[in-house]
């Protein structure tokens, strides 16, 4: 398949808030138990990984977000942004950012709805543009049901070689209640406007690329989604090969006796030379060092013909969306030791000795107080 799927504090209204709270609680003004989705922390697009903490969920538009929840964002202060919430009609109940107050932070803490209703299930992000440099626009929140589930089918610019295109069945349901059980049909394709069939065989809808992913049948497969999900078809599309080198640029052998730079499969049958489209592959094969040569350990392939490569360069499978021939080459890091230290009786080891040494390291060691 082709294409990519691609603060100011208010403190007076914080103590207005929390007094309503309290009178509520008092007069028996109806307040929800619960609500159902988590309260996390939530980072739009276009941000650097330092803007926000570890764990952080992408936030996108849809999504329900429970109050308390820390949606982080860009500096925004240069930008004319707004965030509102606003009921089912449209009215506006509390607006925090607007064009004119664009003296921001960095974050924003989900509203507390002091009017809400039993059935109220947390804060949908109903609309959300952000600039390209990660800094809200603009974001509208509205309540969201308890129990409520989105389905958004992601068709948009995937087609294929012969020029038919992915549409969704328009017979698929959009939303469910959870509990309830919906059929989700296969995708469609067209060409011409037509639909078209036996063209392309579907694998199913899926909520990722990874290969070992089970497609979604009905609703009952998406009964733990947070309020909102987003759906992929994949389709089976043409075959692709798989070639394997050492990082020096050679190719490697298939024969497990010979090795190529020092380096040869651990076991060649777990290492195919095609992959399908549409279904990917899981678990590529290891490679090995040369065990009479030298102590290296194997870190993973990756398509770099580069020793510095990050964790995010690593391939240990080929996702679902892929369609080109690739080259892998085979990366090893030094084996590490450690490092024991014995002094004399009354000695002690310098502080700043190391524990571990790589293989082929040099390394300088402290003086201690014993022999």
């Amino acid at each position: 398949m082709r294409g990519e799927r691609r603060k100011r504090s208010n403190r007076f209204l914080a103590l207005v808030l929390s007094f309503i709270l309290a009178f509520g609680s008092m007069s028996g003004l109806v307040m929800p138990e619960t609500v159902k989705a988590d309260t996390v922390a939530y980072h739009v697009e276009s941000m650097d990984q330092s803007e926000y903490p570890a764990g952080a969920i992408l936030l996108k538009a849809g999504m329900v977000v429970a109050p308390g929840s820390v949606v982080y964002f860009s500096d925004t202060k240069l930008t004319k942004g707004k965030i509102q919430y606003k009921d089912t009609a449209g009215t506006i109940l509390y607006e925090p950012y607007n064009d004119q107050n664009n003296d921001y932070s960095t974050q924003h803490t989900v509203w507390t709805w002091p009017d809400a209703r039993e059935d109220f299930g947390g804060w949908r992000v109903t609309t959300l543009s952000v600039s390209s440099g990660g800094a809200i626009t603009n974001m509208i929140l509205q309540p969201a049901k308890a129990g409520e589930i989105l389905i958004n089918y992601i068709t948009d610019n995937q087609w294929f070689d012969d020029e038919s295109i992915v549409a969704n069945d328009p017979e698929n349901p959009t939303s469910f209640m959870s509990g309830e059980t919906k059929a989700i049909r296969d995708a469609i394709i067209k060409k011409n406007g037509v639909s078209v069939s036996d063209t392309h065989r579907f694998l199913g809808w899926f909520l990722s690329n990874d290969p070992e992913e089970k497609a979604v049948k009905n609703t009952e497969d998406l009964a733990d989604a947070p309020g909102y999900v987003e759906l992929l078809p994949y389709f089976e599309n043409g075959n692709y090969n798989i070639k394997y080198y050492s990082v020096s640029g050679n190719e490697l052998s298939f024969d497990s006796d010979k090795y190529v730079d020092h380096v040869a499969f651990a076991d060649s049958t777990k290492n195919p030379t095609t992959y399908t489209e549409g279904r990917g592959l899981a678990n590529l094969g290891p490679a090995k060092w040369n065990e009479h040569d030298g102590y290296y350990d194997f870190v993973g392939w990756s398509q770099y013909y580069s020793d510095d490569i990050d964790d995010e360069d690593i391939v240990t499978s080929i996702p679902r969306s892929w369609d080109r021939d690739i080259v892998l080459f085979a990366h090893f890091a030094p084996r590490r030791f450690n490092i024991k230290y014995e002094c004399g009786e009354g000695g002690s080891v310098s502080d700043n000795n190391p524990t571990k040494y790589a293989y082929e390291d040099t390394i300088a060691l402290g003086t201690g107080d014993g022999e």
